[in-house]
């Protein structure tokens, strides 16, 4: 079971239970409102409770289709942590339903900051939910969930950072592999004639020497690796690096190089 999954059963399970309902939170808060648009407010504030779980799956399969991935994943994780922290700030336990709508407010600030740019990934205004919620939830709880948030973009950039470091160390590899191309290789000992008791190595037909396993005989070979800015924009880059062979080809290994044994 995926961890949406999960969600989606803690919402329904929630729904209509607690110590006070969405329902009465909303007349409480809205009292001065007609009763279409204390039951519009109660309505809207379902509606976006149970969005969360099919906004953090299309986020995280349009990030995959993108190759935005190993971006965007800490924050959806950070997202769902919290919705299924059962002692969070507005506990399930106590306040039911009601309860899920600081989950809810987490999760869309979380997607908001996957959105924010040129090319969002879903084509859907958050703003307007976001604010609503925000109105309902009011001041005091907003602090501690605006920290949940700020938690999420931690875990982004130290996942960053983390990619950049693999980054680092693989082009390192690349520029050793291109040193070690560079670097003379020594002159094969002479191979000794075989003697009576003496035969052919059958793996290198006694050449000494066998096609690379690495590279196949071509002296290069593909490597895929990601990049990521300092302003989060990932990319998936595919080059052709030397290889760490002679011209394609490596000391076999059953004679040691004699073409003998």
């Amino acid at each position: 079971m995926s961890r949406t999954d999960q969600i989606r059963q803690i919402i329904a399970a929630q729904q209509g239970h607690g110590q006070i309902s969405i329902e009465d939170f909303i007349r409480v808060r809205a009292r001065n409102n007609s009763d279409a648009e204390i039951q519009e407010s109660i309505d809207f504030c379902r509606e976006i409770i149970q969005a969360v779980p099919v906004i953090l799956d299309r986020v995280r399969e349009v990030a995959d289709e993108r190759g935005f991935a190993n971006w965007v994943e800490p924050l959806v994780a950070q997202a769902e942590d919290y919705f299924l922290d059962a002692d969070d700030q507005l506990p399930e336990s106590t306040f039911g339903e009601f309860g899920l709508l600081d989950d809810a407010y987490v999760a869309l600030k979380i997607v908001s900051l996957i959105q924010d740019g040129p090319d969002p990934l879903l084509q859907v205004d958050l703003a307007g939910p976001i604010d609503f919620v925000r109105q309902v939830l009011g001041d005091d709880a907003l602090g501690m969930l605006d920290a949940e948030v700020e938690k999420a973009q931690q875990r982004m950039h130290a996942h960053m950072k983390e990619l950049q470091e693999y980054q680092r160390r693989q082009a390192e590899a690349a520029r050793e592999r291109q040193r070690n191309q560079a670097t003379p290789q020594p002159a094969p000992s002479p191979r000794p004639s075989p003697g009576a008791d003496r035969q052919q190595c059958g793996a290198c037909s006694g050449s000494g020497r066998v096609t690379c396993s690495s590279c196949y005989g071509a002296g290069t070979h593909t490597q895929s690796y990601s990049r990521v800015d300092w302003e989060g924009n990932v990319e998936y880059v595919t080059e052709n690096v030397p290889c760490g062979c002679s011209g394609g080809y490596t000391v076999c290994g059953s004679c040691g190089g004699a073409g003998w044994r």
